[in-house]
C-alpha cells in the first residue's frame, strides 16, 4: 500500500557556506545572508514519487558596514524541514 502523507509546509534554514575557491581574503558565513519569507505553506498531500514544485523563500546579502567581496561566488548550502 503506497504511503502518503500531509505536508502543511516547507521551511528553509541555512546550514552553511562554501567560499568560492580564489575568493577574495576575507570573512564570509551564514551571517552575511538571509532568508525572506522562509516558511511556505503547501497544504497538500504527498504520495510516495510524487513531487512539489512551491515557491517564495527568497535568499539575500545583508548590507553589512564591512566589505562583502569574499563572499563572491560563495555556494549556500540549504536545509529543509516539512511540516506534517
Amino acid at each position: 500500500m503506497p504511503m502518503s502523507t500531509l505536508i502543511n509546509a516547507i521551511t528553509f534554514i541555512i546550514v552553511a557556506l562554501g567560499k568560492a575557491h580564489g575568493a577574495a581574503a576575507g570573512s564570509c558565513d551564514a551571517s552575511d545572508y538571509v532568508i525572506d519569507k522562509p516558511r511556505m505553506r503547501v497544504d497538500r498531500v504527498l504520495a510516495a514519487h510524487d513531487t512539489l514544485e512551491f515557491t517564495g523563500a527568497v535568499i539575500s546579502l545583508v548590507d553589512k558596514s564591512v566589505n562583502q567581496n569574499a563572499c563572491r561566488g560563495s555556494t549556500i548550502r540549504l536545509q529543509y524541514n516539512t511540516t506534517p
